[in-house]
């Protein structure tokens, strides 16, 4: 069995760097097709393998995604937050250094979760029942305290209506699943808008490959990370998006480095927490856990350990990988006519979301992208529009809204 389980986490790893680097594809879309397939691979390999896989591809995503984030602006919901200061790390010719930063927030969130389940298993339980009435309030404050913080607060409660009326109209009113939205929704409000400004530079600035940090700030970014990735991994309804929020409305706006690492973590957390969250208070967080949970009917402390022993293996793997694969990455971009590539990277998201969404998709993601572009004229941080997602999370919880 530890060969297959070797063989499979070592190809989950693989899987996990294709949906991480290939915008739109996602974790979900290949955990579906194992379901699908289950029958046939049930006959070849150990259930514990298959989840084994599983488990291996969703958290080397979390660190492969930020490479399309990074250098092409091209950002999911667990991305669209980074995607800011990496970006003004690109133009000061830090991209090595703005990945390298994510990668080992990672690292070092992984290993704080994995050597905290005992801790982990003992007070998610209980931490689980006393919070979850609370999320709502948990929600409002996170989304008060940046506003509060924003210099231009007329801007920040501008921008955060707007994003919020927006979020209602697409997750409630239109004729599309919100899925399929999505793209259109966080590129226009996180991508597009940093793409268009950056028609006026003529190329990417000469890029460096030197990159450390101190440790102390990775141990408090990674330490952030984990903080807001327990609380928001466990709790029905709220995942990667909502972590970061509260990770950047803790972090000050000057600390960039510190903000990458923490980003770079509570995404890696968030889908670890999803597993451990099916043993611990037997709910199913993620797509990926909900695969898991339908391979695995019995959750025991054992398969427990396997998954964690994967986890390591798989973010110091994906690490590994991404250090050496970036550097090239970089260098090629760094050959091709930076407005060219912005105009190309413009029609490409434009048609991914024609793609998923037709007309409306285009419709969605010109409003976003207009609001996107008002937040940053007015000099406000654009966490305020993951408002897109609390708004109508908050009518939910309220009863106003149904899911």
């Amino acid at each position: 069995m530890f060969s297959e389980i070797a063989l499979l986490s070592a190809f989950g790893v693989f899987a996990g760097i294709i949906t991480g680097l290939i915008p739109g594809l996602h974790v979900n879309n290949i955990a579906a097709a194992v379901l699908l397939m289950l029958p046939f691979l049930s006959q070849q390999f150990s259930l514990y393998a298959i989840s084994c896989f599983i488990v291996s591809m969703a958290i080397t995503h979390t660190i492969f995604d930020f490479i399309p984030s990074t250098l092409l602006g091209i950002p999911e919901d667990d991305t669209c937050l980074s995607t800011l200061p990496a970006h003004k790390m690109v133009l000061q010719g830090k991209a090595f250094e703005a990945i390298y930063l994510t990668a080992v927030g990672g690292l070092i969130s992984t290993l704080m979760v994995v050597f905290s389940l005992p801790l982990l298993i003992f007070l998610m339980p209980n931490l689980y029942l006393t919070l979850k009435p609370f999320i709502p309030y948990i929600l409002l404050f996170v989304l008060g305290f940046i506003l509060l913080t924003e210099r231009n607060k007329i801007a920040a409660v501008i921008a955060s209506a707007l994003s919020g009326t927006l979020g209602i109209v697409c997750l409630n009113m239109l004729p599309l699943p919100a899925q399929n939205l999505f793209p259109a929704i966080f590129s226009g409000l996180f991508g597009m808008p940093t793409l268009i400004l950056g028609l006026k530079s003529k190329k990417i600035p000469k890029q460096g490959f030197h990159a450390n940090t101190d440790l102390l700030l990775a141990v408090k970014g990674s330490f952030k990370a984990v903080a807001a990735g327990i609380l928001m991994g466990m709790l029905p309804g709220l995942g990667s998006a909502q972590a970061s929020l509260m990770v950047d409305a803790v972090t000050k706006r000057k600390d960039e480095k510190e903000i990458l690492i923490a980003l770079g973590g509570v995404n890696t957390v968030v889908a670890i927490i999803s597993i451990i969250s099916l043993y611990t208070i037997n709910r199913a967080r993620s797509g990926a856990a909900i695969a898991i949970s339908y391979i695995i009917s019995d959750i025991t402390i054992d398969f427990l350990i396997l998954t964690m022993c994967v986890a390591i293996f798989s973010v110091s793997f994906a690490c590994f990988l991404l250090l050496h694969f970036c550097r090239s990455f970089i260098v090629l971009l760094s050959k091709i006519p930076y407005q060219k590539l912005i105009a190309a990277i413009l029609v490409l998201i434009t048609l991914l979301v024609f793609i998923t969404s037709k007309f409306v998709g285009l419709f969605v993601l010109a409003t976003s992208t207009s609001i996107g572009l008002y937040t940053i004229l007015s000099g406000v941080r654009r966490s305020v529009c993951m408002n897109v997602l609390i708004l109508p999370l908050l009518l939910f919880y309220f009863g106003i809204f149904k899911p």
